[in-house]
């Protein structure tokens, strides 16, 4: 049973916490109440917060009927989704080969490569109206898709260099050990430990995309073509007369099933943000390692002889020739005779003989 010192001081908690709740849900709240309102409602003093006339679904007929919404919607669904497969099979390589191959200057590589995203877009605009004209995808959608990726790649390579720094290094040298090339170790265990990490970036590369609009205003000026930041704004708002309803239905039907899906990867998108801000390994590692052993290829079980283990045993699981399980001196002689057979030059990685 709960004391009253305690009881008192959980009141306190959620007190506060009930006054930043109402500040974040106040605009979907009132979005709501402003989408099903009636347009005579919207201009009477009365109590904003509730409806003094029977709710209607006016706006939203309007926003179906005299609009090209559904395009516009699907056309941003299109453009941020090959945005995100395009960035992610970008940056994931090479934000690999910043973070993990020793390359000279790799790490003013990242800061430089970081740099060209904190340039304003407007600039950038410029020299690439022309390069759009010659491509021949001027009033086209897919301008945005070839456009947008030349912000979203810089801030995700540097992004996911932070989350490749907080895997252990031991990881990658045991799958190495194990038989596995640099790429092997990359797909087999390096991706499998860093999707909180991936699921951040897409989620980012996919909100940059999707609120964009000076590009998207340029350069996909058809109603076919537009997207929903630029075809919700020319086409609700003339001069000085703003269609609040239909607009505020658009933002409710774009902003809820956005924040429903941005929900579901919530806990990796908080896991990945603060393994790469802390340089930390995140939680799961061991677990995850553990369970994609089976999946790398084990020279212990294809080689008769016995195979030097590395420093990294307390993530693999290893087998004698016999297929029993070592038991822990085993594993402790393993571990000397590996440090001698690293130290000899024979078991070095990869990337270290690749270096030299």
């Amino acid at each position: 049973m709960t004391s009253p010192r305690r009881r008192l001081r959980l009141a306190l908690v959620y007190a506060g916490l009930a006054f930043f709740l109402v500040i974040a849900l106040f605009p979907v709240v009132w979005m709501a109440i402003t989408a099903f309102k009636d347009e005579q409602e919207l201009y009477r003093m009365r109590f904003p917060l509730w409806f003094h006339l029977p709710p209607t679904l006016k706006h939203f007929r309007l926003l179906f009927t005299q609009t090209m919404f559904g395009t516009w919607v699907a056309n941003t669904a299109l453009v941020s989704l090959w945005v995100v497969g395009v960035t992610l099979v970008t940056a994931v390589p090479a934000a690999y080969a910043l973070a993990r191959l020793r390359l000279p200057g790799a790490g003013n590589a990242g800061i430089a490569i970081f740099m060209t995203y904190l340039v304003p877009p407007i600039i950038l605009f410029l020299p690439l109206a022309p390069i759009v004209g010659r491509l021949g995808l001027m009033d086209s959608w897919w301008a945005l898709a070839v456009l947008y990726p030349t912000f979203t790649i810089p801030f995700c390579t540097w992004l996911m260099m932070g989350f490749f720094r907080s895997v252990p290094i031991e990881i990658e040298e045991a799958a190495w050990i194990d038989g596995c090339g640099v790429v092997g170790g990359l797909v087999r265990v390096v991706l499998p430990v860093s999707l909180p990490g991936i699921a951040t970036t897409a989620m980012f590369a996919f909100i940059l995309a999707m609120q964009e609009y000076l590009y998207a205003v340029m350069f996909s000026a058809p109603a076919d073509q537009k997207v929903v930041t630029v075809g919700l704004p020319t086409v609700l708002i003339r001069g000085d007369i703003f269609f609040w309803g239909a607009l505020m239905a658009a933002g409710l039907l774009v902003g809820l099933p956005a924040a429903l899906a941005f929900n579901l990867v919530i806990d990796r998108f908080i896991e990945g943000l603060t393994g790469g801000a802390t340089g930390s390994a995140p939680t799961e590692v061991s677990a995850r390692v553990g369970s994609h052993h089976a999946a790398v290829p084990s020279i212990a079980r294809s080689r008769p002889e016995k195979v030097p283990m590395s420093t990294a045993t307390a993530f693999w699981s290893t087998k004698s020739s016999s297929g029993a399980r070592c038991s822990v001196s085993s594993q402790r002689s393993s571990r000397r005779e590996a440090s001698a057979w690293m130290s000899s030059g024979i078991g070095q990685s990869p990337l270290k003989i690749r270096s030299r």
